[in-house]
């Protein structure tokens, strides 16, 4: 008899070992669960404070009141760059050698 109950005993604290650890792991998962679903609503709240904050964000050109260009210089012309949106100038005469981004302004001639 005294071996089958140091043997009883010994199972009996394998198993409460085996519970304490399961127990652990489970303890473990639920806390990674939390900080997970906390750095999630942390990451949402970021990203929404972030929209926020480039809505609010006024552009230069919102600023800029709009001003009546002058008109272009005789034989000028004013063509947007597909790939930039900016407009670029250049002279029918000599296309070639006058592309320019600088919009050309009409000489005044002196009174």
């Amino acid at each position: 008899g005294g071996a089958l109950a140091a043997w009883a005993l010994s199972y009996a604290r394998y198993q409460a070992d085996v519970r304490a650890r399961e127990e652990e792991r489970e303890r473990r998962w639920a806390e990674a669960a939390v900080v997970a679903a906390h750095e999630a609503e942390a990451r949402k709240e970021a990203e929404a404070a972030q929209a926020t904050q480039v809505a609010q964000v006024v552009s230069p050109q919102a600023a800029l009141v709009p001003v009546a260009l002058p008109p272009l210089p005789e034989g000028w012309r004013e063509t947007l760059d597909t790939a930039t949106g900016r407009p670029y100038y250049w002279k029918e005469a000599d296309p070639a050698n006058s592309v320019t981004w600088t919009r050309p302004t009409p000489t005044v001639a002196p009174v």
